[in-house]
């Protein structure tokens, strides 16, 4: 059986970006059809999803030229485009199990000549964790969100404008402006209501 692969070697002169191969679903045999295009066309790869027995079929003389990446499951076929200027885009994950979901990102990022900021573990259950970094998220035009499971995390990421119209961060806020917004710890620490909540 034949590979039954065409790369399409033109789409960088129509998009600006070379075509990204998600290697998953693929055999051996139209991986290495892949490489073989792209090494006799001179262009370098990005391919997505390329799992560890799929690097390990791939022959010796290509793997040589492979830089792969494990917890993205990424790898360069060939020389990456240089990082142009400072970082403009931060990726930011809700928890430790969408780093590798950010990593890709990254790496696609860094293929293309961008770098970025990466800011991990930074979920809305811990309010605290993102606050700390909005600042600096703040200072990049572009903020991609991996929150598999944390999907507050956009909202949080928006700013404070769309806090309170999102229920779950709503209640999440214990405190603001320096003020406590919930009655419960105000009961329990013996506070009065009013700021600067002395002691009742």
């Amino acid at each position: 059986m034949t590979a039954h692969v065409i790369l399409d070697l033109d789409r960088v002169d129509r998009v600006g970006i070379t075509e990204a191969v998600l290697c998953e679903p693929k055999t051996a045999d139209q991986l290495v059809a892949v490489l073989e295009q792209a090494d006799s066309a001179g262009r370098s790869m990005l391919l997505t999803r390329l799992t560890i027995p799929q690097l390990s079929a791939l022959p010796a003389d290509y793997l040589a030229r492979i830089d792969y990446e494990e917890v993205s499951r990424t790898a360069f076929f060939g020389a990456p485009a240089p990082v142009r200027g400072p970082a403009r885009v931060a990726v930011v994950t809700g928890g430790t199990s969408d780093i590798g979901v950010a990593r890709e990102a990254v790496r696609a990022l860094r293929f293309h000549g961008h770098a970025a900021l990466e800011i991990y573990d930074a979920g809305v259950a811990g309010l605290w964790r993102i606050q700390q970094h909005l600042t600096e998220i703040a200072e990049h035009p572009v903020v991609i969100a991996c929150a598999g499971m944390d999907a507050a995390l956009p909202t949080v990421l928006a700013g404070s404008r769309g806090w309170d119209a999102n229920e779950t961060i709503r209640r999440a806020i214990e405190i603001r402006d320096g003020t406590i917004q919930n009655p419960a710890i105000l009961s329990f620490q013996h506070r009065t209501p009013a700021y600067p909540h002395d002691p009742s």
